[in-house]
């Protein structure tokens, strides 16, 4: 048993320490060829090409994508998250996040059994499998993490980027120059979608449509609102300057309720320590003379 647990930490340790060693970006011909052939981009591994633990990641990170499935939504979260990652490679991150755990829990049942002068194999393989599984999980949960850092900055972000575009559309020029204009002066993740919407609509999709994609893709409800009463009102012919100043107001609204309802809820988490804490001790330091001086006079 001793013996089989040894060769599992060394094979962790061989293959963690080969991708964190021998990782680096694809050449310019495997990023071609991504392009050229998209089957080639189906699980690629985060180490060489000419790695001989190139198949056992691959391996790992299928059998993961099964135990965790929906790729799609994957997909849509790394989009969101604003990561030009594919489905594969993020699985095989899980992978080398799920051996580092693996490691360190095996570490920690080491050392433990050496305190203890007794290192039980149980308690070694317990401890690795614990932290196989907090890895992975802990970068699911920084995916998640990396989502809602993004949308907050893009909220925050919309309410100047509304006023700039009706600034633009109020002093004449067209959506998609007031779009380009205040691209150019901005670099935010919301001014990056903005900038995909423009994109598109230069190879051919039309700026239109292109809203209208974002509009649907996206899960910020104030952008969602925002784009889709641009594209009503190009589509209607309303004003779009008073559409903008009206969305940028809502949002700034929106943005206030938040902040008070997030003071409501600190009140209420700033009453913890003094109700448990500060009110105790204050009891203690009233009443212990009074029971010292009749513990003296007994």
């Amino acid at each position: 048993m001793t013996i089989l647990i040894g060769c599992v930490f060394a094979a962790g340790v061989a293959l963690t320490t080969q991708s964190i060693l021998q990782r680096r970006r694809p050449s310019l011909v495997q990023q071609v060829l991504a392009y050229v052939h998209p089957s080639v981009n189906r699980t690629r591994s985060l180490v060489s090409p000419h790695s001989q633990s190139r198949r056992v990641q691959e391996w790992a990170a299928d059998v993961l994508a099964v135990l965790l499935g929906d790729p799609h939504g994957l997909e849509e979260r790394l989009r969101r998250a604003g990561s030009s990652e594919s489905s594969a490679q993020f699985r095989l991150q899980q992978v080398v996040w799920g051996l580092s755990g693996l490691l360190a829990g095996a570490a920690c049942a080491v050392v433990l059994g050496t305190v203890k002068d007794a290192v039980r194999p149980s308690t070694v393989l317990v401890l690795a499998a614990v932290g196989l599984v907090v890895g992975v999980l802990a970068r699911e949960r920084d995916l998640d993490q990396a989502v809602r850092r993004r949308e907050a900055l893009m909220v925050a972000e919309f309410p100047a980027i509304a006023e700039m575009l009706a600034l633009s559309v109020a002093a004449g020029e067209g959506v998609a120059g007031a779009l380009s204009r205040v691209v150019g002066c901005s670099s935010g993740p919301l001014a990056g979608e903005l900038n995909e919407v423009l994109v598109k609509s230069t190879l051919g999709d039309g700026l239109v449509h292109a809203l209208r994609d974002f509009g649907s893709t996206t899960k910020v409800r104030p952008v969602a609102r925002f784009i889709d009463a641009m594209v009503i009102a190009m589509e209607r012919g309303t004003p779009m300057a008073e559409v903008m100043r009206a969305q940028a107001s809502d949002v700034r609204d929106l943005g206030r309720r938040e902040l008070m309802e997030s003071a409501g809820r600190k009140e209420i988490a700033m009453m913890v320590p003094v109700v448990f804490l500060v009110l105790p001790i204050t009891v203690v330091f009233a009443l212990f003379p009074g029971f010292f001086g009749l513990s003296i006079n007994g």
